[in-house]
């Protein structure tokens, strides 16, 4: 199938989404070590997070008269687009969280971009283009400064680091397969909560696997609290995200890894407590310009 999104969609609804998506995606690092802190295993708060942010969608959807077709062709769409764009790179960074810091799993998520645009290029999907290359490698640059200087300090967790580093590798095959699968006349509403609802029983499948029920919550209001605040911010963050998909393509959907690098650093500094890292200044001048260079193509 052909890639979904528009060839010369308008640069500042691109950017808007990307900040959106970007920002809520550095929120929700921050947020899940929260609730981990308050008693929440990994995978049973991301099952139950995802589950709920899904339905929610789903009724948004249906709603708004989209709702997520249900044949075989989207199904596995839903699955596969769950186990590569959800299901592994969060339940890899929810496990690592507790070990590295919110700061480093918003570091990794810098990453995605160049692999996205490398394998978007290989497959041709993307022309190859000076200006976005060169705003990936400032991006790159700045975002890939923080993660390295992060992971010389975590070199007694390097176990931890390396699964919250490989999470970048699956967003980026998630983001081609959805471009290169996306089921004809589907709308991205349609198609957000089905990713996620799949997303959510590939979680609690790898929770019992590994031991845990994914069912057994912490006591009190307070930990449903954490639920209802991640599930509305994931329902959110994947209901832009389809859409931004749709509009932008692969490569400017990846671009949300680095306002996510920025936001979720910055947050976890400022309200986690956690130390800053050297450079941090500058890397998000150089993330902002990353930015503006790879989404100035779709203006032209």
């Amino acid at each position: 199938m052909s890639s979904p999104h528009a060839p010369h969609a308008p640069m500042l609804p691109v950017i808007g989404c990307v900040v959106i998506v970007g920002s809520l995606l550095g929120v929700l690092t921050n947020t899940a070590k929260l609730a981990l802190h308050h008693g929440w295993q990994p995978l049973p708060f991301l099952f139950w997070s995802t589950l709920f942010g899904g339905l929610g969608l789903w009724g948004v959807a249906i709603a708004s008269r989209q709702p997520p077709a249900l044949g075989k062709r989207h199904l596995l769409y839903y699955a596969i687009a769950g186990i590569f764009s959800f299901a592994v790179p969060n339940g890899l960074s929810f496990l690592a969280i507790q070990h590295v810091g919110a700061s480093f799993i918003a570091f990794c998520l810098a990453f995605p971009p160049l692999l996205t645009y490398v394998l978007a290029v290989a497959m041709r999907l993307e022309p190859p283009a000076l200006l976005r290359t060169l705003g990936i490698i400032l991006g790159l640059t700045g975002a890939g400064g923080l993660a390295l200087s992060k992971g010389i300090a975590q070199q007694d967790a390097l176990l931890w680091v390396a699964m919250a580093v490989a999470s970048p590798v699956f967003i980026a095959i998630g983001n081609i397969y959805r471009s290169l699968h996306w089921p004809q006349g589907s709308s991205p509403l349609s198609l957000a909560p089905g990713m996620m609802v799949a997303a959510a029983l590939e979680v609690g499948l790898a929770s019992l696997l590994a031991g845990e029920n994914p069912v057994i919550s912490p006591a009190g209001v307070g930990a449903w609290s954490d639920i209802a605040i991640q599930s509305a911010i994931l329902a959110i963050t994947y209901a832009v995200f389809f859409y931004l998909q749709k509009l932008g393509g692969p490569v400017a959907l990846s671009q949300i890894g680095w306002v996510a690098a920025i936001v979720g650093s910055t947050i976890a500094v400022l309200v986690l407590g956690e130390v800053p890292p050297a450079g941090l200044g500058i890397a998000m001048v150089l993330i902002v310009l990353g930015i503006v260079l790879v989404s100035r193509r779709r203006a032209a």
